[in-house]
């Protein structure tokens, strides 16, 4: 049983993006209040912007202590059987998914990821009924490549398909329906035969 927690570096990176956010969000709350001063220069703005900013400090300040919650306990484990997926700051959620049922092992990476060299990992299953969204997400992992790679080699082995190199696009090979052909050829052979032989003993 293999088992994995978010790195430091995924934590430094919500940091910077929620500090962005708060920069971004101070700064145009700036830039209204500029514009409705050049507007009505009689308009006291600064109090309501002074508001503004101190009310997005306050909840940049709330969602920080959330996300370092979340990256605490957001952890997963994997064996040769399935892929069990823990997270959750109120309510735990674990989120357990067969090899078996595994499709695809996505990458996705931001702009921001990349420069931490990091990337999340979308886990997607067979009999989703037409969901978009992926079943689970592994967030920001390093050395992303390599778990998708060890991921998809196990669901190979798990499928009873061989060992595999599991690099094809993070895609399953698809040799189960390859099998599912061969006892159904022949089966449509034999009922050929039985037809014929019936048309001739008819004669």
């Amino acid at each position: 049983m293999v088992e994995k927690q978010l790195s430091k570096a995924c934590w430094k990176l919500w940091v910077i993006i929620t500090g962005g956010v708060f920069f971004v969000s101070a700064l145009c709350a700036g830039i209204i209040g500029a514009i409705i001063k050049a507007v009505d220069p009689n308009e006291p703005f600064l109090p309501v912007i002074g508001i503004m900013v101190a009310a997005l400090l306050i909840v940049t300040l709330l969602i920080l202590p959330y996300l370092r919650a979340f990256w605490r306990r957001f952890k997963f484990t994997y064996d040769s059987e399935e892929l069990r997926v823990y997270s959750g700051v109120w309510w735990q959620k674990e989120i357990l998914i067969p090899l078996q049922r595994i499709t695809n092992v996505n990458i996705m990476q931001g702009p921001l990821q990349r420069v931490y060299k990091l990337a999340t990992l979308k886990i997607e299953t067979a009999g989703q009924s037409g969901k978009t969204s992926p079943e689970t997400q592994l967030w920001s992992q390093l050395d992303y490549e390599g778990l998708r790679d060890e991921l998809l080699k196990l669901v190979v082995n798990a499928r009873g398909m061989g060992t595999g190199d599991g690099t094809s696009g993070g895609e399953i090979p698809s040799k189960m329906a390859k099998t599912k052909e061969v006892p159904w050829a022949q089966m449509t052979d034999l009922l050929k035969k039985i037809e014929e032989n019936t048309r001739s003993g008819d004669r």
